[in-house]
C-alpha cells in the first residue's frame, strides 16, 4: 500500500506500508526505492537508493510530468519483490512562490523577512511561511506561519 501527497507542486512525499509479517523473509533492514520520469526512450532513474523508514521525499520535480515510483523491502537475507509501479503526474503550479526573498536578524531570537509577489491570475489571500532551525527536505518537520 503506497500513498503520496504533494508538499508543493514540485515536492512529493511517498509513504508505504511494510509487507505483512507473513510475507517477509526476516526483519526489514531497509527499503530499496526507485523513482524516474516516465519518458519513452529514457530508463534512467532519477533516484535509486535506500531508506530506513517507510517514507521518502523528492523535491525539484518538473511540473506536469509523469513519474514512476516503486519500492521493495530488504532483509538480511536479501531483497523482496518490487511493488507495482505507481504512476503519477505532478501538478501544474498555479501560484508561484514569491521572488527575491530576503531576511535580516532583528535580535538574537527573531528575523524579519520580506519578498516580492509574483503576478498571478488569481487573487492571493495570503502566504504560508515555512521555517526550520535545521535543513531538512521534509516540510512536515518545518514550522508554519500564515501571513494575510
Amino acid at each position: 500500500n503506497i500513498s503520496y501527497r504533494y508538499q508543493t507542486p514540485g515536492t512529493i512525499v511517498f509513504t508505504w506500508d511494510p509487507p505483512a509479517p507473513t510475507e517477509r523473509n526476516g526483519v526489514i533492514v531497509k527499503y530499496d526505492v526507485q523513482f524516474k520520469k516516465d519518458v519513452s526512450l529514457n530508463n534512467d532513474y532519477i533516484y535509486t537508493g535506500n531508506s530506513t523508514l517507510p517514507k521518502i521525499v523528492f523535491n525539484g520535480l518538473d511540473e506536469n510530468m509523469r513519474y514512476i515510483f516503486k519500492v521493495r523491502a530488504i532483509t538480511k537475507k536479501g531483497p523482496g519483490p518490487y511493488s507495482q509501479d505507481l504512476v503519477l503526474t505532478t501538478q501544474q503550479d498555479l501560484v508561484r512562490a514569491p521572488i527575491n526573498l530576503r531576511g535580516m536578524a532583528t535580535s538574537e531570537s527573531s528575523i524579519e523577512i520580506w519578498w516580492e509577489p509574483v503576478p498571478s491570475h488569481s487573487k492571493l489571500i495570503g502566504y504560508k511561511v515555512f521555517y526550520s532551525m535545521a535543513p531538512t527536505p521534509d516540510m512536515e518537520q518545518w514550522q508554519q506561519l500564515m501571513v494575510a
